[in-house]
């Protein structure tokens, strides 16, 4: 079954990001350290630091395809609408109302800059 395939591939997540990826939860700045050994002992705290945020990106992950899981349709547990004829899926909230274009010259139109 894919589906089962497709959250059993979600459910064991590891990210891939480098440990650059993390950095900004660096609580030390290296270049202040004293000597080598403070230097050391900063980098080792700052690696400790970086795994604990890979962890948390990953049980962050976990949790949405579990939540994901939770309400999805295509698992057990859960009305199909497919299955019943005296049941139909709920309407949508609002129906589309297509919009006219405006009267407005091209010339008078305001354009978006690209903001990067």
């Amino acid at each position: 079954d894919n589906v089962r395939a497709f959250y059993a591939y979600w459910h064991g997540f590891a990210t891939c990001r480098s440990e650059l990826a993390f950095a900004k939860h660096d609580k030390w700045n290296l270049t202040d350290a004293p000597s080598p050994l403070m230097r050391r002992l900063m980098q080792q705290k700052n690696s400790t630091l970086r795994a604990k945020a890979r962890n948390m990106f990953n049980d962050k992950v976990r949790r949405l395809a579990k939540w994901v899981q939770s309400n999805d349709p295509r698992l057990s547990g859960h009305e199909d609408f497919s299955s019943s004829s005296t049941q139909q899926p709920p309407p949508p909230l609002r129906p589309r109302i297509p919009r006219s274009r405006t009267t407005v010259p091209r010339a008078t139109r305001r354009t978006r800059t690209k903001e990067c």
